[in-house]
């Protein structure tokens, strides 16, 4: 299937999709390398539009993960955190995620590059479970693959405007798109992405007003050239900056919130968000992030009808985050974070012919990938521990008092490649068997150091280095700053064959049942955080084994699908971190064993050409089958070495019971050309813990949230103006919770917000 074909029929989504015709749209996907109708692909699969992405003003993962069952992605002081099924990895820097992101066939390993927002998106497909032979290492617990959208030879010119309000804090977006033909070999595309989030929603009790206002911009230019009827070039340069003010999540202990004094987390926290004087080069207390990313593939028919792609990626991305780590009104322990990394990656795939007939009964895929990558880290580090004290003064002649500032660096140099193949054997016209595998291989060198720095009254800083500053006998071999050494290095390979295995019954054309297995691997590593438990600074590979059955099917003449899997997943040796709450130190290694069993169903149905009604459900049931040296909690019980707890038994964090969305979309014709356009979604979900440590005190109450829309829009979709509620019942849910020195900090996903939004299309409807 062409691409161009492929944008044409990918009209229609599984979330809250727009108003369908009397039959339901055939929604494509290529989470198998190739182009396939959703229902024929043997896997747990959630597929959404950029139009719905739009319409429920759903700005990024962490918005869309509220609508995906068994999808979680969350704030951390250091790393997002990012689960499927129960599974995911914690807090701990030097962690890939087990969930992998892929943004237009480029991998994105670092937890914070899922916070940046949508822009001019064609669709997203999640894939839940091990995955193995297409998406590789390092998703154990799956995929998120994110597909911007493009401009071919031959489109018209077209354009897209869309702008909105926040009324509840004052948050503006816009966002414009133009792309059409350059001649008749080139198409052209342009987007870019302006927002603000107004006031902020958190009120700081410290400086009397509110935080946490993010800014947003983003730019991307692609180009598609088809220089030949067999050959095509895409490429794509993007260019994001995220920005947000303020500290980060709400401290709170049994009594209640810490920060605010009152009995509940409600978005409220007392931290100092005056500037930080601490650091070489003084910053505003928040967070900031740049991202580059670069893509270009070629893509060439060659002998007997099969496709040659081969592609190039880059990424570039840097974040920082400071702020007052203790979250109260006095200035005890500020902080700051950094990170860089740079990745280039290579591919080469040959896609045989799609078509499985009596005649052509085996196709296959072959591909080849390499990535190299660089991560730099620093963090805060005293006396080995885990803050700087701001109040520790040291009065040296010609210093100022407390402005000792000691960092730790975590620096990573990795090497990435595997090869695969995957066959599809057509053995009857009802039978269908898709078996692959993947080798994959992974060497890390890391190397850890530390630096001192000492601010003078007159603003520059000097590093003790035991030679010109007078003052280093004071400090260098008193525990104040360390002795200057070569930072240690070290190095590990992993590798793995990872197989996959998949059967599928065609019984009639609308019915589809499959059974599936396969094995995943996350590759282990070297611990970034500083103040670490004795025997913990390298943890081991993680591996998962994924079983699935499945249906997927049609009925009432096409107006409704549905689909519902079986899963299973067994892991080895988990990857898994916290904190210890009294001393700040982490604990980080493998989980000898986790168990998550369950079952994912989806159905919609058009009730009529004005009423497409559905819902996403997921039911979970997850356990650590064996983990004797887990994280453990104020007050548990611990093992002899003193710093861990048995957690046999248990369920691991943000692993629900039940999740849920209910749905319904309505689009009424008013008069010609005026429709209006309503929606109602229902989110609900049963309690679950939050915390590695596996807290009560941590665990987040079930909660039920309501997305509304409501508007008028234009028959032909060139133009809509609506009002879209996103948790209108105004729960607090809180995702994540980290322990520090004694109480806890927990990162709550955002109150309700109302927006306000117009969207005027010109020229060609897709631009």
């Amino acid at each position: 299937m062409s691409r161009r074909r492929f944008a044409a029929v990918l009209a229609c989504t599984l979330i809250a999709p727009a108003a369908l015709a009397q039959e339901l749209d055939e929604v494509i996907v290529t989470a198998t390398k190739r182009d396939e109708a959703l229902h024929d692909v043997p896997v747990s699969l959630v597929a959404i539009t950029g139009d719905t992405l739009r319409d429920d003003a759903i700005a990024n993962l962490h918005d869309l993960a509220l609508q995906v069952p068994h999808l979680s992605v969350a704030n951390g002081l250091t790393t997002d955190n990012v689960h499927i099924r129960g599974i995911g990895s914690g807090n701990e820097r030097s962690f890939e995620q087990s969930v992998g992101l892929f943004v237009d066939n480029v991998y994105m390993p670092r937890s914070r590059q899922y916070r940046y927002p949508f822009l001019d998106v064609e669709r997203i497909e999640v894939v839940r479970g091990p995955q193995s032979v297409l998406f590789g290492l390092n998703a154990t617990a799956g995929a998120v693959a994110i597909h911007t959208a493009r401009s071919y030879p031959g489109d018209a010119l077209g354009a897209e405007l869309l702008a909105g309000y926040e009324s509840t804090h004052g948050g503006t977006a816009v966002t414009g798109v133009v792309g059409g033909s350059l001649g008749e070999i080139a198409g052209l595309r342009l987007a870019g992405s302006l927002r603000g989030g107004g006031d902020g929603d958190w009120t700081n009790l410290e400086t009397g007003g509110n935080e946490n206002a993010a800014e947003e911009r983003l730019v991307r230019a692609s180009l598609v050239l088809e220089p030949a009827g067999a050959v095509t070039l895409d490429a794509k340069i993007e260019v994001a900056d995220f920005a947000s003010d303020g500290g980060v999540g709400e401290l709170f202990t049994e009594a209640g919130a810490y920060s605010d004094g009152s009995d509940v987390l409600d978005w409220v926290r007392g931290q100092d968000a005056s500037l930080l004087p601490l650091f070489p080069v003084p910053k505003a207390m928040g967070f900031d992030g740049k991202l580059v990313t670069f893509s270009a593939a070629v893509e060439a028919e060659v002998a007997a009808g099969g496709t040659l792609v081969g592609m190039l990626g880059y990424t570039d991305y840097d974040w920082s985050l400071y702020l007052d780590l203790d979250s109260g009104a006095l200035r005890i322990a500020d902080a700051g974070f950094e990170e860089a990394y740079r990745q280039a990656s290579a591919e080469l795939r040959y896609v045989s012919p799609a078509l499985l007939s009596e005649d052509r009964p085996i196709r296959y895929t072959l591909g080849a990938w390499f990535a190299g990558s660089e991560l730099g880290q620093s963090g805060p580090n005293l006396l080995d521990g885990n803050v700087f004290l701001a109040g520790a003064g040291f009065p040296l002649p010609g210093y100022d008092a407390g402005q000792l500032w000691a960092r730790g660096t975590f620096d990573q140099d990795e090497d990435m490649l595997s090869a695969y193949g995957m066959i599809d054997w057509n053995v009857t016209g009802a039978v269908q068997v898709r078996a692959g595998v993947r080798y994959v291989e992974s060497a890390k060198t890391h190397r850890r150091g530390t630096e001192c720095l000492i601010r003078r009254t007159d603003g520059t800083f000097d590093e003790p280095d035991g030679a010109n500053n007078p003052n280093d006998a004071l400090l260098i071999g008193t525990g104040f700053c360390p002795t200057p050494i070569d930072p240690p290095q070290q190095s590990r390979t992993s590798d793995h064959w990872l197989p996959e295995v998949s059967v599928q019954w065609f019984p009639t054309a609308p019915h589809m049942l499959y059974a599936k297995a396969g094995k995943s691997a996350k590759s282990g590593g070297f611990v970034a955080a500083r103040v670490v438990v004795p025997g913990n600074f390298e943890y081991g590979d993680e591996t998962g084994t994924g079983y699935e059955l499945g249906y997927k099917g049609a009925f009432a003449g096409g107006r409704g699908s549905v689909s519902v899997a079986f899963f299973r997943a067994d892991y080895d040796d988990l990857q898994v971190n916290s904190f210890d709450p009294d001393t700040a130190a982490a604990i980080v290694g493998n989980a000898a064993g986790a168990r998550t069993q369950g079952v994912e169903l989806e159905a919609r149905f058009a009730a009529s050409d004005a009423v497409t009604v559905g819902a996403l459900v997921g039911v979970l049931d997850a356990k650590y089958i064996r983990f004797e040296r887990g994280p453990c909690h104020p007050g548990e019980t611990r093992n002899a070495d003193g710093f861990t707890c048995d957690k046999s038994g248990m369920r691991p964090p943000n692993a629900a019971d039940a999740t849920a969305t209910a749905y319904v979309d309505v689009e009424v014709p008013l008069a010609t050309g005026v429709s209006l356009v309503a929606g109602l979604a229902v989110d609900v979900s049963t309690a679950y813990l939050t915390n590695a440590t596996l807290d009560p005190l941590a665990e987040q109450d079930a909660f039920t949230r309501l997305i509304a829309r409501v508007g008028l829009a234009g028959a032909d979709g060139d133009w809509s103006v609506l009002l879209v509620g996103r948790n209108l019942s105004e729960e607090v849910v809180n995702n994540y919770t980290e322990a520090f020195l004694g109480v806890y900090r927990g990162y709550l996903q955002p109150p309700r917000t109302i927006w306000l939004q117009g969207m005027l299309r010109l020229g060609d409807r897709s631009p």
